[in-house]
């Protein structure tokens, strides 16, 4: 009896529910839930991207969940980013993700939405036993050791986002890579295919971080030699098409941003604050008569003891060279033969002989209130002079008698 109950029970849920299904109710007690569509059901479209990209895998499995969420079936082409924006362009292309900020300027004034979604930074890297010793430099002091000592250097020379970066370090140094000799080996080819001929040819490289966290264990005569507020690197997201910013919607979600962990980018949130050390106010501070170095903003704030302390000369603040350049990543170069001096940053270059109040600064000849001058072994230059003439603030309090250079 009790087994006829059930039965007939069952058998009119089951009647009910495939009504439901027939005679769906429309009402506002119920709320619809609207299902993703099927993948490729809205056709094929093209994404314009980097090797970089590709090659540190994340591509693979965040495309996917894209497709997943539009319902396009999206097909990746890889590049350098030059090449890449410029396929978008063409109109060859309806999406992108780049990382090339000077470059995507043509994409944001054709119209396109640039919307930042992730960074991580440039790693220089290098044979294990880092001949050129320039492990822990800047970027820009390790590219100028390496660019005197003419050590084996690959460039992907495909006007890519890396190859853009690379290229600027250069310019910051007032070096034209174009004018580089043999041991400068340009490749025109991907990240991770470069990567493979500097491990070949033991020689350094400037690489993307994830492409080289991803493959290391296979560049087996590299390592990682050094990285520096210069090397910040910002991949975006571009569309044009209203219809698109489904997929933009889906790359702000904490799935798309926990995929971009894995495969070691910073996803970028609605609160996050993009600051390139070499970018952020700092400031080093120096007291005449006293040994103690002040440094602050630069990844934090330290206290360093100099060899001999700054002085007044002829009513200039005389302080040692590479207390107030090297903290925010200037290159100092020292030529015995000539005792001159060379001071390179960001694009402009001091250059001075000891003794002499003749200085250049970039090819245009000016005239110091006082020479720079050797001390108790170290070399001494007018604060406010040098300071300026590289773009650096300077500041002077009479009543504690202290010298604060900050940049920018």
């Amino acid at each position: 009896m009790r087994k006829g109950m059930l039965k007939t029970m069952l058998v009119c849920l089951t009647l009910a529910v495939m009504a439901l299904s027939v005679c769906p109710i429309s009402t506002g007690a119920f709320t619809s839930v609207a299902a993703n569509p099927a993948p490729g059901s809205k056709g094929t479209i093209v994404m314009a991207t980097t090797t970089s990209f590709r090659d540190s895998g994340l591509a693979d499995v965040l495309v996917k969940e894209m497709e997943k969420v539009s319902g396009y079936t999206i097909n990746l082409v890889a590049q350098g980013s030059g090449a890449a924006i410029s396929m978008v362009l063409r109109g060859d292309a309806v999406i992108a993700i780049t990382h090339a900020p000077d470059l995507e300027v043509q994409l944001v004034q054709a119209g396109w939405i640039r919307m930042p979604i992730m960074t991580n930074y440039f790693y220089l890297v290098g044979p294990k036993n880092d001949p050129a010793g320039v492990k822990g430099k800047t970027l820009p002091q390790a590219f100028n050791t390496i660019y005197e000592k003419q050590m084996p250097f690959v460039n992907r020379n495909d006007n890519s986002g890396t190859d853009s970066k690379e290229r600027s370090i250069w310019k910051s140094l007032g070096l034209d890579p174009t004018k580089f000799g043999s041991w400068y080996i340009k490749t025109q080819a991907g990240m991770l295919t470069s990567l493979q001929i500097a491990n070949e040819k033991g020689a350094y490289i400037l690489t993307d971080e994830s492409t080289w966290l991803k493959n290391k264990n296979q560049l087996t005569n590299l390592d990682y030699i050094t990285t520096s507020g210069e090397g910040l690197n910002i991949y975006s997201f571009f569309f044009k098409d209203p219809q698109y910013k489904v997929l933009a919607d889906y790359l702000k979600t904490a799935q798309a941003r926990d995929l971009m962990k894995q495969y070691y980018f910073d996803p970028i949130t609605d609160s996050t604050v993009i600051t390139n050390p070499a970018e952020t106010p700092s400031t080093v501070k120096l007291a005449i008569g006293f040994t103690a170095l002040s440094v602050s903003g630069l990844g934090g704030n330290a206290t360093k003891k100099l060899e001999a302390a700054p002085y007044i000369k002829n009513g200039r603040t005389m302080v040692p060279i590479r207390a107030i350049t090297e903290p925010f990543g200037a290159v100092v170069s020292w030529d015995d033969a000539t005792k001159t001096v060379s001071i390179s940053f960001q694009g402009h270059t001091v250059k001075m002989v000891i003794g002499n109040n003749v200085a250049t600064v970039d090819n245009t000849t000016k005239t110091m209130d006082a020479p720079p001058e050797i001390v108790k072994g170290r070399t001494f230059i007018p604060a406010r002079f040098v300071s300026e003439s590289l773009g650096f603030n300077v500041k002077w309090d009479e009543k504690t008698r202290t010298v604060s250079v900050s940049y920018p």
